[in-house]
């Protein structure tokens, strides 16, 4: 049911659904310039985890290097846009697209402007206060993060109690927070909980460098999943009051909205319940600035949803693999070349037992199979870019073997991701153990040889 007024206590979610009539702006002390460019009046309607704005007239912004001295504003580009909803909420747009511009007589303009990221606030965007904490709610994170909810929940003031201090970065302290949801019936007393990453910024704040820690939390999370999660909120809190709401729509948020995640609850596995004592070093892990490994994490969660087709899934875990060993040198110092050898030194990188996930023979002796792997990847892979090597006995024609070998790609690249993250590789091994059998890997190219 469609409302038209919004949450004060900015409690709203990606599920909410109202329409409200507001003033908007580019700048976001529109409200108290006298001469007002940029301002319009439109109606604000959120529904579906997106935001639309539609504005008469037009929204413009001033370019003093064009005749006229003003564009209509179409995207996000340069600029947000500001609004005050007629219930006293401010509102910023933060990523958005327009359609539907259309032009009438001057004054009577119309566009709507569709909003992917969302913010909620008590005060104008110019006043903002410094938060105290931030809690972020990511999808499946209730599940991993489930060790820290007590077995016997008796009243809500135990899951006030149960913040758990993970580990400390530079700019801010990193805890798990258990959210509950109270149902109170004459019969019996229901909690619901809910898991948060909550984060508490040290004096100097910055939100530039805690938001970038919580995409790459995303990332990981969505790495565990070997899925794409999403997150679908970031909620700011000053003297225990939330000051500002962040709602971002995700493309998968739908999807994982209506997946079941209680195996990380039951089954062994990477829930964190199974390395509570190595979480610090993992979520530090988690923020490093590695320029290559975090190309590595992105080039793999571009294609976590098997949306490529084979051949060019192919060509995105080989791309990520020779651009993570970038600038990598050989122990004699020489700089590493051959992309044959870069596959050959990242797949020996695993610690023995990891590799032995994939192949039998131990890494110190000459592998035929390993070998046979790679020249058929690298060949694959130039002839796919650049249509050479057509009579190479290693090119892959078959397309369940092509499968196979991407498949098996794809995994070495996921279990050195994990392995980065500083997950125990006890807890690796026993993770592929478990969901496909310590050979599965092992026996899926062999076949070929």
């Amino acid at each position: 049911m469609k409302r038209y007024r919004n949450n004060t206590n900015l409690n709203e979610t990606t599920r909410s659904v109202f329409e409200l009539m507001g003033e908007f702006g580019v700048n976001p002390d529109f409200l108290e310039r006298q001469l007002r460019d940029g301002f319009a009046i439109g109606v604000f309607k959120y529904e579906g985890g997106k935001a639309e704005v539609k504005t008469t007239p037009v929204l413009y912004t001033k370019d003093d290097k064009i005749a006229g001295g003003y564009l209509p504003l179409t995207n996000s580009i340069k600029h947000c846009i500001y609004g005050f909803l007629e219930d006293g909420t401010f509102v910023r747009l933060n990523t958005f697209s327009s359609s539907n511009h259309r032009l009438h007589i001057s004054g009577l303009s119309a566009i709507k402007y569709v909003s992917y990221e969302t913010d909620f606030s008590r005060l104008p965007f110019n006043k903002e206060q410094k938060p105290d904490e931030l809690w972020i709610t990511i999808s499946s994170l209730s599940e991993i993060a489930s060790y820290i909810i007590p077995q016997n929940l008796e009243s809500t003031e135990i899951l006030r109690k149960q913040d758990v201090r993970i580990c400390e970065l530079t700019d801010f302290d990193i805890f798990l927070k258990p959210l509950y949801f109270k149902n109170n019936s004459r019969m019996s007393l229901s909690i619901k909980t809910n898991i948060a990453l909550k984060i508490k910024p040290h004096k100097l704040y910055s939100e530039k460098t805690i938001l970038n820690f919580v995409n790459k939390f995303e990332r990981f999370i969505s790495i565990i999943n070997d899925s794409r999660m999403d997150i679908t909120s970031i909620r700011f809190f000053k003297d225990n009051k939330c000051i500002k709401l962040r709602l971002p729509y995700s493309e998968v948020m739908k999807e994982n909205s209506s997946k079941d995640f209680s195996s990380f609850i039951y089954k062994p596995g990477l829930a964190f319940k199974f390395y509570t004592n190595e979480l610090g070093n993992v979520f530090k892990a988690v923020n490093k600035d590695d320029i290559n490994f975090n190309n590595l994490i992105n080039n793999y969660i571009y294609n976590i949803n098997r949306e490529l087709n084979i051949n060019s899934s192919l060509l995105d875990y080989v791309n990520s693999i020779e651009f993570y060993m970038a600038g990598k040198k050989f122990k004699n110092g020489k700089r590493i070349k051959s992309l044959n050898k870069k596959i050959s030194f990242f797949i020996e990188s695993l610690p023995e037992k990891l590799y032995h996930l994939f192949f039998e023979e131990a890494k110190s002796k000459e592998n035929p199979t390993e070998s046979m792997f790679i020249n058929s990847v690298v060949d694959t892979r130039d002839y796919l870019t650049h249509g050479e090597k057509t009579k190479s006995e290693f090119l892959i024609t078959d397309f369940q073997k092509q499968v196979d070998y991407v498949e098996f790609l794809r995994n070495i690249i996921r279990v050195k991701i994990l392995y980065e993250y500083n997950i125990p590789e006890d807890i690796i091994y026993q993770e592929y153990s478990n969901k496909w059998g310590n050979r599965y890997f092992c026996s899926l190219i062999k076949r070929y040889l």
